[in-house]
C-alpha cells in the first residue's frame, strides 16, 4: 500500500491533471474502483514526470467524493 502524501495533495490541483501514474494517484488519495476498465497509455505522469503507464484523474475513486466520470 503507497501511503498518502499530503504535501503533495496541497501542491496538486487534479482539475488542472490530464495524466497520472498509479504510483502518484495513489499518493493523492486515489483508490481504483473494483472491476473497473481502464484505457492505460504509456507517458509522462503530469505529477512526478517520470516515463510510465498512465490514466486519466477520471479513472480513479477519490477522498473528496468525486469518482471517474466527474472530469471533462
Amino acid at each position: 500500500m503507497i501511503p498518502v502524501d499530503k504535501a503533495l495533495q496541497r501542491r496538486v490541483n487534479l482539475d488542472d491533471i490530464s495524466w497520472l501514474c498509479s504510483t502518484c494517484a495513489r499518493k493523492l488519495g486515489g483508490a481504483w474502483p473494483r472491476g473497473h476498465l481502464a484505457t492505460i497509455t504509456s507517458g509522462p505522469c503530469e505529477v512526478c514526470r517520470k516515463k510510465s503507464s498512465i490514466t486519466t484523474p477520471g479513472d480513479w475513486d477519490w477522498p473528496d467524493g468525486k469518482t471517474r466520470g466527474e472530469w471533462s
